[in-house]
């Protein structure tokens, strides 16, 4: 089946039945479960996850202070717009997001000028950042500084774009 402007409701409606009650809905929920399996066995192996891996590197190799002896190395923060009396503010991503949207743009550019400026660090030749802010964008423009944004999503999310063209079939 092909998509076009006219796609009738009863079609998208067979698809989903087809999925949510029909044998391709009944093979996906299987391959699911054999991954959940996968995931928890890999999870619960004697060896750890990547993540209990990941975090025993981080710490073998003195944590985050060892990116601070580097002098190549320089981490800066902007406000992120939330009010600092409530520190379970960035819990709301919803508030957060917003919050960026509002408040990022003018400390990023500043930030980005700044370090831009100072003559005993390199330029900045690339911004790397999520792509969900949009103000990184925005500066990269105005500055003419390239930029390359990714969209980070969760395993789920992936696995719902992966299934896509079979939604479609």
């Amino acid at each position: 089946m092909g998509i076009d402007s006219n796609v009738k409701r009863e079609v998208i409606e067979e698809l989903v039945r087809e999925l949510m009650v029909g044998e391709k809905g009944k093979e996906m929920k299987e391959n699911a479960l054999k991954w959940k399996k996968l995931a928890e066995k890999a999870i619960n192996s004697s060896d750890g996850s990547s993540y209990m891996n990941f975090d025993k590197r981080l710490l073998k190799s003195r944590g985050l202070n060892s990116l601070i002896s580097l002098p190549s190395f320089r981490f800066e923060s902007i406000p992120d717009g939330l009010p600092p009396s409530n520190e379970d503010a960035t819990q709301d991503v919803p508030s957060l997001c917003e919050a960026c949207k509002k408040s990022c743009l003018a400390p990023f550019k500043d930030l980005v000028t700044r370090l831009n400026d100072n003559s005993n660090f390199p330029s900045i030749s690339c911004i790397v950042s999520n792509a969900a802010m949009s103000f990184t964008q925005q500066v990269s423009e105005e500055l003419g500084v390239p930029n390359v944004g990714f969209w980070t999503s969760s395993d789920c999310s992936l696995w719902a774009f992966t299934q896509y063209p079979k939604l479609v079939e």
